[in-house]
């Protein structure tokens, strides 16, 4: 068989071409010319199918050729050759046409009232926010399983490239508490098994991963570290503005007193070099490094302050030079010593989990969501 157009189909048979047409029950049919009238009959007599569930995309086979039900007459043979959609072809006697034909139909009936609730159940697992081109589901009549395939492009954003993913997860009637997810290139073609909580959390952090870039993964993994700043002593008042990533892998993240917008000399850097060296801490800008160098005056950024923007305490020190990056730190963002000291560790260790995450997603070296359940289930972390 082969279709021509939307409207027509032709059967490679002596019984010659055949017209997609639909019956007064909504039957769409595609029937040989020279099929008997008594084939024909029976063909006519479908009873409509049941309405099609809520959010199903495709009936698996349906693609193939238009309509619900194609007939061929095989004279040789002697023999209906026919298909119901998504359902193998079969040939049959005009004698049991009739009934070979009502069985299968009903069958296919049922199968489409069963397929209601394993819909709803898998489009339950799908990610607000989702397209429905994004996420497409079929029911396979034969096998009554569902299953969704949710295909996100890679596309190259302002601060990176998000990777994209395929994920599919298959449901079968009865099957309460049991998903299968594949994810395109995660190793295990078969799919992991899992509570379709579970499956949520997993396409979800699936979802999450195709459309982060690297600076996206770096902020979701810095985000520990920076609610654990805001609780720290002294540290209330302090802003943090999101974190950098550079061309060259490092990582950095600046703060800055929260009444006072981000400014070069009123902030403090801490940036996790691409190399994985230590982290390093910048108080100021260019003015605060002259200042602490020895190649700028005192005296005169202390009575220019509120000009220039260098924190007074700092230029009023009695030796600038002599201090360190991280008295400079406090005394520019105006917090103790022993909270920026605090902040710099507990920064430090997010900055380098951030860094190396961010440089993981890069490289596409991050693991598939489903390859973390299946760790999380073995060992328990």
């Amino acid at each position: 068989m082969s279709t021509e157009s939307a409207s027509r189909l032709y059967l490679t048979s002596p019984a010659g071409p055949a017209v997609v047409e639909t019956t007064d029950a909504g039957v769409e049919t595609a029937v040989a010319e020279g099929l008997p009238e008594q084939a024909r009959q029976a063909v006519r007599s479908l009873v409509p199918l049941p309405q099609r569930p809520q959010g199903l995309t495709a009936v698996e086979g349906e693609a193939a050729w238009e309509g619900d039900v194609v007939a061929d007459w095989d004279q040789a043979a002697q023999e209906v050759a026919w298909s119901v959609v998504g359902h193998p072809a079969r040939s049959s006697s005009l004698q049991s046409f009739g009934d070979d034909l009502a069985a299968a139909w009903a069958d296919h009936a049922a199968s489409l009232a069963a397929a209601g609730p394993v819909v709803d159940r898998l489009r339950g697992l799908a990610p607000t926010g989702l397209d429905p081109a994004e996420a497409v589901v079929t029911w396979d009549p034969q096998t009554r399983q569902a299953r969704m395939d949710v295909n996100l492009p890679a596309w190259a954003g302002p601060d990176g490239t998000a990777p994209g993913v395929r994920v599919s997860l298959t449901t079968s009637e009865g099957q309460d508490e049991d998903v299968v997810v594949r994810i395109e290139g995660d190793g295990h073609p078969q799919g992991t098994s899992m509570t379709p909580d579970q499956a949520r959390e997993v396409v979800a952090q699936a979802v999450r991963d195709a459309t982060s870039t690297p600076a996206d993964v770096a902020r979701r993994a810095l985000e520990p570290a920076m609610e654990t700043l805001a609780s720290l002593p002294g540290m209330g008042g302090i802003a943090v503005e999101d974190p950098v990533l550079l061309e060259d892998g490092s990582l950095s993240v600046q703060l800055h007193p929260s009444w006072d917008g981000p400014s070069t000399e009123t902030a403090v850097t801490l940036t996790a070099p691409g190399d994985g060296g230590p982290v390093t801490v910048r108080a100021g800008g260019p003015l605060t490094a002259a200042l602490r160098s020895g190649q700028a005056s005192p005296d005169r950024l202390a009575e220019d302050a509120w000009v220039t923007g260098v924190s007074p305490d700092l230029a009023t020190q009695p030796d600038p030079t002599r201090i360190s990056d991280a008295r400079a730190a406090a005394l520019v963002l105006g917090v103790p010593q022993a909270s920026l000291t605090q902040a710099v560790d507990t920064l430090s260790v997010g900055l380098e989990t951030a860094r190396q995450a961010a440089w993981d997603a890069a490289q596409g070296a991050r693991p598939a969501a489903t390859q973390r359940f299946r760790h999380q289930q073995a060992h328990g972390a």
